[in-house]
C-alpha cells in the first residue's frame, strides 16, 4: 500500500507536468498559445486544437501566409485567417478564412498584426481551460493537494502489515508536514465546495425557469403556420406573480426562451431570479435607460454567458457565421404584441462602448451608429437595418472585461386584436 501511495503520487505529479508544459514552456520563449474556437480555417486549424503563434512584423508577411491578428484595438478577441492581399501603402492586410468562401469584410491593420502561427496541437483546447478558467485553476489546485496527501499518506504506512500505527505517526509528525497535510485538505475540499456550489446554483436556476416554461409557456405540437404562432406565453399570470415581468424573448431554432424583466436599472436583476431567489445566473433584463415597451429606437437586452450554456450562454456561438444562418431570428413577446428580429450584426466589444447608449431617434446620429455596427460585425449578414428602424442588441459578457453583443433589427409585428378585446 505504501508503494501504491508512493507511486500514484509520483504519476499524479508526472501527468500535471507533462499537461503543463505544451502550455507554459512555450509561453517562456516568447509564443503566444491560442485555443481555435471557429471551423474558418479548418482542416488545417480545426475547433478545439491549440496554435501557437510567433511574433512577426508587418513586412514579413506575405500573401498565402496565415497570421493570427486581434479583431481590435480595444479587444483581446483574435482571429487566425490567412492573407489574400497586402496594402503596403495604406497598411492593410486582406484576409480570409480558407473555409469561407469570401474574404473578410474589415481589412487589417499592420498594427493588429500579432505574429504567425508556428504549430499547432490538434484536440487539446478543452485542456487551455485548466489553465485559463477559475474552475479549471481549482482542479489543479486540487489534484496538486491530492499529489501532498498521497505522498503524506504512503510516508507513513507500516509497509509490513500495510496498517497505519498511530503511535509510529504521532511521533513523526512534524509542523511542515502537517501544514501540508492540512493544505491539501483544505484545498481539495475547498474545491469540492465550490463545484458544488455552483452545480446547485445552475441546476435551481434551470430548475426555476424550466418550470416557467411548463406553466406559462404553450407551444403547439405540430407546425404552425405563421412565425407568431410558435408559442403562447400567459404574461398576465407571469406578471402576477412579478409585475417587473416585461415579456417574453423566444429564439426561433435554438433553445433559448426567457422571461424578460425590467426594474428601471442595471442591478436588480444581476443576479436574482424572477420569483426573487439570488442566482448567479440572474435573469434576461432590458437596460434600465430603456422603456420596457420595446418601442426605443435601440433597446439593450443584458443576460449572463453561462459555462452551461443557459441564458445568453449561446450568444458565443453567433461568432461563426455558419451558426448565424440557421439562427438568424428571435421573438419579444409583450402584452401589445409580437416582434420579430432578424440579427443584422454581431463583434466583441469594450465594456465601455458606444453601443451602450440609449436611447436614440430616428436621426443621422442613429444612422452613424448602425454604421459603426456593421464595420465592427464579424461578417456580412446581407440584412439591412436603418434610422427608422427598432434595434435590439444582446449584451453578454466575455473574456476580460470585454462584452459579446448580438443586434437584431425589426422585421415584422403582430397584434391579437381578439385578446386585447377580452
Amino acid at each position: 500500500m505504501k508503494k501504491l501511495f508512493q507511486a500514484l503520487g509520483t504519476i499524479l505529479l508526472i501527468g500535471l507536468v507533462v499537461i503543463s508544459i505544451p502550455f507554459t514552456i512555450p509561453r517562456f520563449l516568447g509564443y503566444s498559445i491560442f485555443e481555435v474556437i471557429s471551423d474558418s480555417m479548418s482542416p488545417e486549424y480545426p475547433v478545439e486544437s491549440v496554435i501557437y503563434v510567433k511574433d512577426a512584423n508587418p513586412d514579413e508577411i506575405t500573401v498565402g501566409d496565415v497570421i493570427t491578428f486581434s479583431l481590435g484595438t480595444d479587444t483581446t478577441q483574435v482571429m487566425t485567417h490567412r492573407v489574400v492581399a497586402i496594402d503596403t501603402d495604406n497598411g492593410l492586410f486582406t484576409t480570409k478564412g480558407d473555409a469561407n468562401e469570401q474574404a473578410d469584410v474589415s481589412p487589417v491593420s499592420f498594427q493588429r498584426l500579432i505574429g504567425k502561427p508556428v504549430y499547432k496541437l490538434s484536440h487539446m483546447g478543452k485542456v487551455v481551460s485548466l489553465f485559463e478558467t477559475t474552475q479549471g485553476r481549482v482542479l489543479l489546485a486540487c489534484l496538486v493537494g491530492l499529489v501532498f496527501i498521497l505522498w503524506f499518506s504512503a510516508d507513513h504506512l507500516d509497509s509490513a502489515d500495510e496498517q497505519i500505527s498511530k503511535e509510529k505517526i504521532k511521533g513523526k509528525l512534524n509542523r511542515s508536514t502537517t501544514i501540508i497535510f492540512v493544505v491539501g485538505i483544505a484545498m481539495i475540499l475547498f474545491a469540492i465546495w465550490n463545484m458544488y456550489r455552483i452545480s446547485k446554483d445552475y441546476r435551481d436556476s434551470n430548475d426555476l425557469y424550466e418550470q416557467l416554461k411548463q406553466e406559462y409557456v404553450k407551444v403547439p405540437v405540430q407546425d404552425v403556420p405563421e412565425w407568431y404562432q410558435m408559442a403562447e406565453i400567459d404574461l398576465p399570470s407571469l406578471q402576477k406573480q412579478n409585475p417587473d415581468v416585461a415579456g417574453w424573448l423566444l429564439f426561433e431554432n435554438e433553445d433559448i426562451s426567457y422571461p424578460l424583466m425590467y426594474s428601471g436599472d442595471d442591478t436588480t436583476y444581476l443576479h436574482t431570479a424572477l420569483d426573487g431567489s439570488s442566482a448567479t445566473a440572474g435573469s434576461i433584463f432590458i437596460e434600465g435607460g430603456n422603456h420596457p415597451d420595446m418601442e426605443d429606437s435601440h433597446t439593450i437586452i443584458y443576460g449572463h454567458n453561462m459555462r452551461n450554456l443557459s441564458m445568453f450562454g449561446k450568444l458565443r456561438y453567433y461568432k461563426q457565421e455558419d451558426y448565424y444562418k440557421d439562427h438568424a431570428y428571435f421573438q419579444i413577446i409583450t402584452n401589445a404584441g409580437v416582434y420579430r428580429y432578424q440579427i443584422f450584426a454581431c463583434e466583441e466589444i469594450s465594456a465601455d462602448s458606444f453601443i451602450y447608449h440609449v436611447p436614440y431617434a430616428a436621426d443621422e446620429t442613429f444612422e452613424q451608429f448602425i454604421a459603426k455596427l456593421y464595420r465592427l460585425s464579424y461578417y456580412d449578414t446581407g440584412v439591412v437595418a436603418t434610422k427608422e428602424d427598432k434595434i435590439v442588441t444582446l449584451s453578454t459578457c466575455s473574456r476580460s472585461g470585454m462584452r459579446f453583443v448580438v443586434h437584431g433589427v425589426r422585421i415584422d409585428s403582430y397584434c391579437d386584436d381578439t385578446k386585447k378585446e377580452e
